[in-house]
């Protein structure tokens, strides 16, 4: 061969290198090449890409570290995958966990393989990694999803029918076959094992008994035009609301409920009319019957005298333009904010609290406070008026604030001889040289904690009777929540230590601070994470969670603990409720704490709820404004 030849094909070879360099080079996956001991000889630019970590961080160090970007498997995985690729010389296929330079963990498809020379001695190792980390989150929700709609199919309170129309020859709708149902189609029905059958197998007679299921379904399965109607099928002897679309053609899908009991209750409530007006005139509360569009149909006698109205000034008249409505600071409360409206609108029974009431305003002027209960009146589905019973709790309101007084004044009253038994309890325990024996302090301990115990619930009665009195100041300022909350958290290190629990707080990074009064959020905060930590054994876990929402900030406080037995969730913010399982564990403590977050979070114009199940543990919500708290006058401030 001569030199020239030679030289060609060295060029060839060595433009090839130059290509297979630059692919690998310039690969979308993380590419490293490591000695015999891991450590990188060489890295292509995926490893940045996918670790964060550049060349000069990666070359010359051991590969898949704690410092690098391994280290979070376990030891018998690293040790069984050191053995295959290094003591067998085999390739490694497998899944991984790892984490970037920036501390976030990544899931990648792993593959290593061993270069052995001419003597099959161990060379080098070659690792190509690949982030599968979106994929594996899209396959998560995938799975998750069609698990929830599965779910939600075999779940719903509806009965669900999927069905395949037949017609004649001349098109005409003859019969139709059960293809797929849900478990509620039995339970509305009472028909069982319908898969694959024609419902005039099931329901002999149903053609000539209900000739218009049958123009409807087939009508729906022919154009695709959805309808909803409500019917009758003797045979069964059931009514049914039905909802019926098409998925394609010859086919369609019937959604439906029994409504036999409503149906039932309509009849009975043409008889029933006559007693019921005679019953609505005599009770004692007012009551109030409104159209849809809020025209007053019938006016009680009670509610004539609260309101002195004559019968003839009202009925036929708009509710809203003879009933003026103000909140408890005097404000007029626009017609679209009124407890009727928003009943009608949504659909819902609004019932308003004694302790933060409505007032109507009397025919001569004069207004007081009312107690208030809508429920809307609803048929097929539709809301067609509204009944509103209220009732004059000026008596009830004048003793809710002298009990509130009283115990304000008594608080007061207490708080000057408890402060002195706890600076004097203080000063014993402070004193180390005095003549006190070990029993003697754990006695002044023991004073020391109880008054402590004492003052808390002192202060939360203060608190309380400050927010229904209307005392409260609220002052709104730019607040740090993160520090806050970790303040609070801080607070309880202790008690965490000491029952060996964890806690974890993550606080979006869009809520850097929100407007608003710090000691009213810092109330809220200490009480349901203090909660978590002392209703939750030893080994448990709480963690906090803050989001922004619509312009509103989230909290979610959960919790591992005992839990909320559920037939006494209706009282969890009641004043001195404590759960019945808790008493028996823990027994210190008052029952105010929930009531008084309760308090306050109406008081800031936000929201409250929770769920709960026993021995898994309780999640709180917290949902308040972001900005727009406005400042309160007022004579004190949260103790």
């Amino acid at each position: 061969m001569s030199i020239a030849q030679t030289t060609t094909q060295l060029n060839g070879h060595e433009e090839e290198l130059k290509m297979f360099k630059l692919a690998v080079e310039e690969a979308s996956d993380h590419i490293v090449i490591t000695d015999p001991e891991g450590i990188v000889l060489f890295a292509n630019k995926g490893v940045e890409r996918i670790t964060g970590f550049s060349n000069s961080e990666v070359v010359g160090k051991k590969a898949g570290t704690l410092e690098r970007w391994g280290g979070l498997m376990s030891q018998d995985f690293y040790e069984k995958f050191w053995k295959q690729i290094k003591i067998d010389k085999k390739v490694f296929k497998g899944e991984i966990k790892n984490r970037r330079k920036n501390g976030e963990e990544y899931i990648a498809n792993l593959n290593v393989s061993p270069i052995l020379d001419e003597n099959g001695e161990l060379k080098y190792f070659v690792g190509i990694e690949r982030d599968v980390t979106v994929a594996k989150r899209a396959e998560k929700l995938l799975k998750e999803s069609d698990s929830q709609y599965r779910s939600l199919f075999e779940n719903i309170l509806n009965g669900f029918a999927y069905c395949e129309m037949i017609y004649d020859s001349e098109g005409k709708p003859i019969d139709f076959i059960y293809r797929r149902v849900n478990e509620a189609f039995a339970r509305l029905t009472g028909l069982e094992n319908v898969t694959g059958k024609k419902v005039t197998e099931l329901i002999p007679g149903i053609r000539e008994s209900s000739p218009d299921l049958f123009e409807i379904y087939g009508r729906v399965a022919q154009t695709g035009k959805a309808e909803k109607f409500e019917t009758e099928i003797p045979a069964l002897k059931r009514w049914f609301s039905v909802s019926v679309y098409s998925p394609g053609e010859k086919y369609f899908i019937a959604v439906f409920d029994n409504i036999t009991e409503r149906k039932t209750i309509e009849e009975t409530l043409r008889f029933e009319k006559a007693k019921d007006d005679a019953i609505l005139s005599s009770i004692g509360e007012g009551v109030v019957v409104v159209d849809k569009d809020f025209k007053i149909m019938f006016l009680n006698k009670s509610a004539e005298v609260l309101m002195r109205f004559d019968p003839k000034e009202t009925i036929d008249k708009k509710f809203n333009d003879l009933w003026n409505v103000v909140d408890s600071q005097g404000n007029f409360v626009p017609v679209e904010k009124r407890p009727i409206t928003i009943a009608i609108k949504t659909g819902k029974t609004i019932t308003t609290r004694t302790d933060t009431p409505y007032f109507y305003t009397r025919k001569d002027g004069t207004k007081f406070p009312v107690a208030i209960t809508i429920s809307p009146v609803i048929l097929n589905g539709e809301v067609i008026g509204a009944v509103d019973v209220f009732r004059d709790v000026t008596h009830e309101k004048a003793v809710d604030r002298a009990k509130t007084e009283f115990i304000s004044l008594a608080s007061h009253q207490l708080r000057t001889p408890l402060t002195a038994i706890k600076w004097a309890a203080e000063m014993l325990l402070a004193n180390e040289g005095a003549k006190t024996d070990t029993s003697q302090r754990e006695n002044i301990a023991t004073i020391r904690d109880a008054n402590e115990r004492m003052i808390n619930l002192v202060n939360n009665l203060l608190n309380i009777s400050r927010l229904e009195m209307g005392r409260l100041t609220i002052e709104p300022e730019e607040v740090d929540i993160t520090k806050l909350i970790n303040e609070n958290v801080k607070e309880l290190d202790q008690q965490i230590k000491t029952k060996n629990q964890t806690i974890s707080v993550n606080i979006s990074p869009e809520l850097t601070h929100v407007f608003t009064d710090p000691d009213l959020l810092e109330n809220v905060y200490i009480n349901l994470i203090g909660n978590a930590v002392k209703y939750t054994p030893e080994n448990g876990a709480i963690k906090v969670q803050v989001e922004k929402k619509d312009g509103t900030f989230l909290s979610t406080i959960s919790d591992t603990g005992y839990g909320i037995p559920k037939e006494e969730q209706t009282k969890v913010f009641s004043r001195f409720y404590r759960g019945t399982n808790v008493v028996r564990k823990d027994t210190d403590g008052n029952g105010l704490g929930l009531y008084l977050v309760k308090q306050i979070i109406d008081a800031m114009h936000g929201k409250i709820w929770f769920e709960s199940e026993i021995d898994k543990g309780t999640t709180f919500y917290v949902e308040l404004p972001i900005s727009g708290l406005e400042k309160k006058e007022g004579e004190v401030r949260l103790s």
